[in-house]
């Protein structure tokens, strides 16, 4: 039995005598089961997924391998370590709960964690276990955190071993499965140290009793970054104790204690700590404190972990919405798999949030990539976003005996030895230098690609009397991938040059790349020689001071120019390189940055900034964060239920169209998502509000099914079969009725075939994944298709079945009876789709009265603000959603009849076909705003909401706990310093609101404030630039001196003199002077008892394979 979390149940015995009873935990390595064992006993067995052959099952049991031998009061015993059909299964001794589980218990009685005097208990005993590994064994845990130490009769023991590391041991490799919240520093590195695991003690230390930790990073990378660069925020803490754990959380490993005991003696002989609050405190003048403290100081923020200062500049001028800033069309470009993803997100985002008047098909598009697999999903996903055909550009690579074909002067500024070290995936595997093989290779379906794109790009943008915006063409990667890092520079080279030979000169290029944190390891090394290789080319070519020749020989009598390949470079964190959770959090917060860079005032705004940097040293390399801001507004309860009301409407109406809400007709009307808690571009929803055609895939696998279901199979479904026996009898049994000389009948299986069209077109309806517009196409559709089949697949059929018919009052001409039957059956099927549509329509007009009434009530009373879902009180938010779903069902009825009237199909003289106007009378407008009202009374009782919360008199905390977001929001790689902008995007009615706080906090001198419509909510946006460049790799990356080494050899070019990789290590980009006045610091992040670390981390040294991801040689040609 293979182990695996689908496949291991109760009663399951991994070894003979140990039946699982129930499970206690899982992780992504295994599980660990409650077991009865022989002799009556108890025990816990542990099953690690995965064969001996892999690496998580082989790396437990190399660290159990390690400990099997070492005893110790205070370490969970492992009583049995088998190997069972190549897997890992492991007993030990069972716990009654874990560390985690006291503090649950602790917090569930209201306390903030485990009282100080029974934590540090707990600790003496695992501090001296984990002591007894290091000193007696040379031996460091790797993995402590609250669910590894266990107790059992009051006691701590130290438990799973899985990260168990030999600190004699000289092999330095990336540790996987470690739990980066507790991992020291050094843990990242692949260096562990005999004090690694006391880190990771005054981590726990500080979680168990203030259930707080000393980083807030969401994400695995955020996380790593903070623990090598950043000073843990201790404010939590009792202040007596700050010191001394800021002491064991020091970035070296030789300032912490000498031992875990020795930390938790330090901490036991502080008498009587004085807790502090961890949740705002007011003053007694009503005012936040924090505003209070931090007034005149929040320009300027202090990185402590560089001593280097992030300085905020004024706003920038900027012109209003109103009628003078007109949105330009984009050319976006994504190279590599990420760069797709967000193309694909992106688009989302346009069809469903954007104030711009443009929609999707009015920008141009194209996904570069050498995977082709890759462009196929972005082309074949399942929704009207994705992308056409044209629209992507596939560069495959081939195999060398392709290459050894073409004429080797198409290669020249190639080394050759890529030629001959092409990986059997075919596919570039992060190798930067297998890109431009590709690139060379079909240069020329790729220039006329983009020519084609920028074409239509400066057609549309021509013909346009709305822009007045120079071209916008945005070019998207990652740093680390082998194609996106690759082409990112001859790409914008390319685009350049065509733009030019156009005659057009007023247009920008930006690059958005992602720069993600890599751990030790091979692969990881590549990832990180990639970002180094790709920023010294951008370097060297961005400078100014260097002639860079045409890399094809069709521009070789060119000649060498400078030139730049974009107008600058903004970099996004892309959390911890290899995470699937970061990996995706990076394709999201990407779109986001492109999208508010393009459809809104943000790019049009910083462009003259941007423009002024790129004259000083690496002022065109910038770093970028974007974030949301969810600043609740008060609203009446009559209010409301209007809003819920009209929202309800409109969706339903928009159903029924086929239409968005872009209309201004109803610009009050704004749709909450499907879920407070849920992203509203991931809805199922998406379709419904979508003006686009079906695909035809789409079309035809509605036909199939439905012809299937009448039986119209064709005599290939039969000989291939496709389709079962039971389909098979299914589709003679129809026939046979339908060619069976039965005068009484005929009428009858009509309105049958009906009954069973009208189930599909029913389960279309009722799912919603089609508007009513588009269930009218796969109709339509379908009855094109009997036709069809009436005239190629009829005859056909009919001698195929006639043998098996069996009739016993055949038709004289058995093909022109069925011939007749499809007539009648689609003649049938028209009549219902005219009353399909004619119904439709008129429930579509009297909706359509009833928002015009809502919205004319909202447009005379003037002194009412527009609503927006997400800046109303959660609580609120979950009142709307439940009060929409009861709405909805109730206007589902509205739909309900049509489909009843069109289930009896009078015209053939079967049933009675009405609607029922006796239900659809009891829904007007008066009981839609009363049924609104009603709900939302009903629901606020039941979840306890006063009227406090309508009136929101919490706003004021609210806004403080936004400011101190915005006051230091900038990029989580704008920690090495620089000068940023920070400016908030959103409706101007929620600017005015916020404002006098900004002001309040002399914020409003260093944030620009810009309008936007209501559905694009608050957005907070930060660039920034003059970025100290060596400490940013050094924070990334750490890379050896092999890691640059190998990232020289994967430089694209051999005809190109580049400037060294390891010269990025001495660029620093210097602003202008500014005052370093210490009380003009922000010190809130420095903390009692912290030692900050040095303006540059150390760059370690460390071996290589001498491979590239340990397939193709580095060695120099």
């Amino acid at each position: 039995m293979t182990l695996n979390p689908a496949s291991v149940i109760a009663g399951y015995e991994p070894i003979p005598g140990y039946q699982l009873r129930h499970r206690l935990g899982a992780g992504g390595y295994g599980e660990v089961w409650m077991a009865d064992a022989p002799g009556g006993l108890q025990k816990a067995v542990k099953l690690v997924f995965g064969t001996l052959e892999q690496a998580q099952a082989s790396g437990e049991l190399k660290s159990l391998r390690r400990i099997s031998q070492v005893y110790h009061p205070f370490l969970l015993s492992i009583e049995r370590i088998e190997i069972v059909d190549e897997q890992v299964v492991i007993v030990t001794e069972l716990a009654e709960c874990s560390l985690l589980d006291r503090f649950e218990q602790f917090r569930r009685k209201g306390a903030p964690g485990i009282h100080r005097g029974t934590l540090l208990e707990f600790l003496r005993d695992a501090a001296d276990a984990l002591d007894f590994l290091s000193q007696k064994h040379s031996l460091q845990h790797l993995d402590v955190k609250p669910g590894n130490l266990l107790l059992i009769a009051d006691r701590i023991k130290v438990a799973d071993f899985g990260l168990v590391k030999d600190l004699h041991s000289h092999t330095q490799s990336m540790i996987s499965g470690l739990t980066p919240s507790y991992s020291a520093p050094e843990i990242f590195d692949g260096r562990p140290d005999h004090r690694s695991d006391q880190y990771s003690l005054a981590v726990l230390y500080m979680e168990m009793l203030t259930g707080k930790l000393p980083f807030d990073g969401k994400t695995t990378g955020e996380i790593a970054r903070q623990h090598i660069a950043k000073a843990p925020n201790l404010e939590a803490l009792p202040p007596a104790d700050r010191a001394i754990v800021g002491r064991s959380l020091s970035k070296n490993p030789v300032d912490r204690y000498a031992s875990c005991r020795q930390f938790i003696e330090q901490l036991a002989k502080v008498k009587n700590p004085i807790m502090v609050a961890t949740h705002p405190v007011k003053s007694i003048a009503g005012q936040d404190s924090v505003a209070a403290s931090n007034t005149e100081i929040q320009n300027t923020v202090t990185s402590p972990a560089f001593n280097a200062r992030i300085n905020f500049r004024s706003p920038i001028a900027h012109q209003t919405p109103d009628h003078q800033w007109n949105p330009a069309r984009c050319l976006f470009i994504g190279m590599g798999g990420i760069a797709g993803d967000v193309l694909l997100n992106l688009r989302r985002r346009i069809a469903k949030d954007s104030e711009n008047p443009f929609t999707v098909q009015d920008h141009c598009w194209r996904a570069i990539d050498t995977n082709v697999d890759a462009l196929e999903k972005l082309v074949n996903v399942e929704e009207d976003c994705a992308l056409t055909l044209e629209e992507t550009c596939a560069l495959p690579i081939f195999s060398p005996s392709e290459y050894r074909k073409i004429d080797s002067t198409l290669f020249s500024a190639l080394s050759r030895r890529w030629l001959y070290n092409i990986p059997r995936s075919l596919k570039t595997e992060g190798v930067r230098p297998l890109a431009i093989l590709a690139f060379l290779h079909h240069y020329a379906h790729l220039k006329k690609s983009l020519d084609a794109a920028l074409d239509n790009l400066t057609q549309q943008q021509g013909t346009s009397e709305r822009t007045s915006d120079p071209v916008r063409i945005y070019l998207i990667a990652s740093l680390h991938g082998g194609t996106g890092s690759a082409l990112m520079s001859e790409v914008g080279l390319l685009v350049n040059s065509l733009l030019q030979s156009k005659g057009i000169r007023d247009f920008h290029t930006y690059g958005f790349c992602t720069a993600a944190a890599t751990l030790n390891g091979t692969g990881a090394s590549l990832a990180s020689a990639a970002g180094l290789a790709s920023l010294a080319e951008l370097q060297f070519m961005m400078s100014g001071e260097h002639m860079y020749p045409s890399i094809h020989p069709e521009n070789a009598l060119e000649g060498p120019v400078r030139v730049k390949p974009v107008t600058s470079l903004a970099l996004l964190d892309g959390g911890l390189y290899g995470d699937n959770d970061d990996a995706i959090e990076c394709v999201n917060a990407l779109a986001q940055a492109v999208f508010l860079d393009s459809q809104s005032l943000c790019g049009a705004t910083l462009d003259p900034v941007r423009r002024d940097d790129c004259q000083q040293p690496l002022g065109w390399l910038r770093t970028v964060r974007t974030g949301k801001l969810n600043i609740a507004n008060s609203i009446s309860p009559v209010k409301l239920a209007r809003w819920c009301c009209s929202t309800s409407l409109a969706n339903t109406l928009c159903f029924l169209t086929g239409t968005g809400l872009k209309s201004d007709r109803w610009s009050a009307v704004q749709t909450p998502p499907a879920s407070a808690q849920q992203d509203p571009l991931c809805s199922a929803q998406d379709s419904l509000q979508s003006e686009l055609p079906l695909s035809p895939a789409r079309h035809q696998r509605f036909s199939t099914f439905l012809l299937r279901e009448l039986g119209f199979c064709t005599s290939d479904d039969f000989n291939e079969s496709p389709i079962s026996q039971d389909s098979e009898e299914h589709s003679l049994e129809l026939w046979r009725k339908r060619l069976e000389q039965r005068p009484d009948a005929a009428k009858l299986l009509i309105a049958e075939d009906l009954r069973i069209w009208q189930a599909a077109v029913s389960k279309q309806i009722g799912l919603r994944l089609f508007n009513w517009k588009q269930i009218e196409q796969l109709q339509l559709h379908a009855i094109e298709q009997i036709l069809d089949f009436s005239e190629i697949h009829l005859s056909a059929l009919m001698q195929h079945i006639q043998p098996k018919l069996k009739l016993q009052n055949p038709p004289d001409d058995l093909q022109a009876a069925a011939s007749q039957y499809c007539q009648t059956l689609t003649v049938a099927y028209m009549e219902r789709l005219k009353r399909y549509q004619a119904h439709g329509k008129q429930i579509a007009q009297k909706l359509e009265k009833w928002c015009d009434s809502i919205v004319a009530e909202t447009v005379l009373n003037e002194s009412e603000q527009e609503v927006s879902f997400n800046t109303l009180p959660i609580p609120l938010q979950r009142v709307a959603e439940r009060v929409n779903n009861a709405l909805n069902a109730k206007l589902q009825k509205l739909i309900t009849p049509i489909i009843e009237s069109i289930a009896e199909p009078t015209e053939l003289g079967v049933g009675n076909a009405h609607m029922h106007e006796g239900t659809v009378a009891e829904i007007n407008l008066k009981y839609m705003l009363n049924l609104a009202s009603d709900l939302l009374n009903r629901y606020s009782r039941e979840g306890d909401i006063s009227d406090a919360v309508f009136q929101n008199q919490d706003i004021e905390e609210e806004f403080t706990t936004q400011l101190k977001e915005i006051s230091s929001f900038v990029s989580n790689l704008s920690m090495v310093g620089g000068d940023a902008d920070r400016i908030v995007i959103g409706p101007a009615d929620q600017l005015e609101l916020i404002q006098p706080f900004l002001q309040r906090n002399s914020l409003h001198k260093s944030t620009t404030l810009l309008p936007t419509s209501c559905r694009l909510g608050l957005h907070l946006f930060s660039e920034a630039t003059h970025v100290n460049l060596p400490a940013l790799i050094a924070t990334l990356w750490r890379p050896s001196s092999d890691t640059l080494r190998l990232a020289e050899r994967l430089h694209t070019r051999v005809d190109v003199e580049w400037a060294p990789v390891s010269g990025l290590l001495e660029l620093l980009a210097v602003p202008e002077e500014t005052s370093t006045d210490p009380s003009a610091m922000d010190t809130s992040d420095l903390t009692e008892g912290t030692i900050p670390c040095p303006s540059a981390l150390p760059l370690p040294t460390g071996s290589m394979t001498g491979t590239v991801d340990g397939t193709l040689p580095v060695q120099a040609p």
